[in-house]
């Protein structure tokens, strides 16, 4: 029996349906009309206290062979678990540098890597800031907590009392940014792509998404090159790794963060219509015990005269009053898959993830020019709507963070 933290749709249940094995999904609260038999409901999945308690009671009845998290938010909360019961999987050693923000980049800067300065926020540092700041909780997950300031702001930070720690990095003026997406097996690099943002992803517009890149498109060898020296100076010899790397004004590729997972926002879809690997079973096949894998299944050679991107359209929070032409969509050149994620009718909470998207695009094109070019006329064609009171915009422009 398995225990699950955090699972991530019916893609994590087929895949351990697939691979034969008891499990269990650990789910906070409980949505209405969600039943599950195999689920049980708390209130918080990073209470370590309340899931011990569970997890003894589940033990007794069905020995445990494993847990583990598909979103970094319970990573350690899950290592902390298996450590607490003697079971086999990641280390809280090996965890904490893929979710603690600052011994993620003191662990790339000890090795000569580079990336932005990080800091942990005191009230000194804040009101002697020269420069803007980038602030993040130093166990964040994603984007989420993570802003932009200015000096004039920072300074007014500095009279406030912080309800949890926070990193401080210099504001990085990115020119573009990239996505690096590696499966380890047993310290084995078994599958490698790069990719290119649409526009930084913490710019607020109407569409989001990537590219990917091929031997010859510039900055590709050393988007590899980079990718391989973090992960491997956060030790990392087996799963799934999501790693942002940015460009600045000065044509420098720097690091930015990287997660123990697949990358979110259709990514693995990507991916997977790419090279037919997806990478949420690798997650998934790499988590459980050796003797409990079925084979690696190896990636597809892509097609030399094509390669895949994505578009996914944004909307701000609010009910939904009017969705994009889905027909429209299917209709723009090299389109391929076309995904409604939004009806009228639905509500996009204030609290919920920092964008969603009302669809999600999938093309096949020649060049990276091409996809810019077919993104933008699919991004002419948002016609998703929402009635909402008036607030702020989605977010500040922001990058250097992972928000997939």
């Amino acid at each position: 029996m398995y225990f699950i933290l955090n699972p991530n749709g019916k893609q994590v249940r087929t895949t351990l349906d697939q691979h034969r094995v008891e499990y269990v999904e650990v789910r906070e609260g409980k949505p209405a009309g969600q039943h599950l038999t195999n689920a049980i409901w708390v209130s918080d999945a990073k209470d370590v206290a309340e899931l011990s308690s569970l997890l003894a009671e589940q033990h007794y009845r069905t020995p445990l062979r494993g847990i583990f998290s598909v979103h970094e938010s319970t990573m350690l909360t899950a290592a902390l678990l298996r450590m607490q019961l003697g079971l086999p999987g990641t280390s809280v050693d090996e965890t904490l540098p893929f979710v603690n923000k600052l011994v993620m980049k003191q662990r790339w800067r000890d090795a000569g890597l580079p990336c932005a300065d990080s800091i942990l926020v005191d009230q000194n540092s804040l009101s002697t800031a020269t420069r803007p700041k980038v602030l993040k909780p130093i166990l964040g997950a994603s984007c989420i907590g993570t802003h932009r300031y200015d000096i004039k702001a920072l300074s007014s930070l500095a009279l406030d009392t912080p309800v949890e720690l926070l990193v401080m990095e210099d504001a990085i003026d990115v020119v573009a940014e990239f996505h690096v997406d590696t499966v380890r097996d047993t310290g084995v690099t078994t599958f490698v792509a790069a990719s290119q943002y649409l526009r930084p992803p913490l710019r607020a517009s109407l569409a989001h998404g990537s590219c990917i890149l091929r031997q010859g498109d510039p900055h590709y060898s050393r988007l590899i090159e980079l990718s391989a020296l973090a992960l491997d100076a956060l030790g990392a010899k087996e799963g799934v790794f999501h790693l942002e790397i940015l460009l600045n004004a000065d044509g420098e590729l720097l690091l930015g963060e990287v997660a123990r997972r697949p990358g979110g926002s259709d990514i693995v879809r990507m991916i997977e219509l790419e090279s037919g690997l997806s990478l949420m079973a690798e997650h998934i096949r790499l988590s459980l015990r050796t003797k409990d894998r079925l084979p690696a299944q190896p990636p597809g050679a892509p097609n030399p005269e094509y390669r895949t991107g994505r578009v996914l359209l944004r909307v701000q929070p609010g009910r939904v009053a009017a969705t994009t032409s889905m027909d429209l969509l299917r209709g723009v050149s090299g389109v391929v898959e076309v995904a409604q994620h939004l009806a009228v009718g639905d509500l996009i909470d204030e609290t919920g993830p920092p964008f969603v998207a009302t669809c999600s695009v999938m093309l096949k094109v020649r060049d990276l020019a091409t996809y810019l070019a077919r993104a933008a006329e699919v991004e002419s064609m948002h016609g998703c709507k929402v009635i909402r009171e008036p607030s702020p915009p989605i977010l500040s422009e922001l990058e250097g963070v992972q928000v997939e």
